[in-house]
C-alpha cells in the first residue's frame, strides 16, 4: 500500500467517525478492521503529522486527531492529496 492510500485511508477513517475525532489508537484500530491496514501507533502519528502539515487533520489533546475541511475535501473528491492522481 502507497503512503498516499495509507493517508487517504486514515482521513476517511476520520471522516465517518463521531465528532470527526478519533484518538491514534482508535485510529490504527479502524484502519485495520476496516481497510485491512496494519500500522502501529507511531507510523499512524507520522502521517498525521503529515496530513496536519497540509491543513488536512488537526492534533487535538489526549492524543486525538480531528479531520479538517480540507480533509474532507479530499476525502470527498474535491481536492487531492499530494502524490494523488
Amino acid at each position: 500500500m502507497s503512503p498516499v492510500e495509507r493517508r487517504s485511508s486514515l482521513l476517511a477513517a476520520l471522516f465517518v467517525a463521531p465528532g470527526y475525532i478519533l484518538t491514534v489508537r482508535k485510529l490504527r484500530d479502524q484502519l485495520e478492521a476496516a481497510h485491512g491496514i496494519a500500522l502501529t501507533t507511531d507510523q499512524v502519528r507520522g502521517d498525521l503529522l503529515w496530513l496536519n502539515s497540509l491543513g488536512m487533520v488537526q492534533a487535538g489533546p489526549q492524543d486525538t486527531a480531528m479531520i479538517t475541511e480540507a480533509g474532507q475535501d479530499v476525502v470527498i473528491g474535491r481536492s487531492t492529496l499530494p502524490g494523488q492522481s
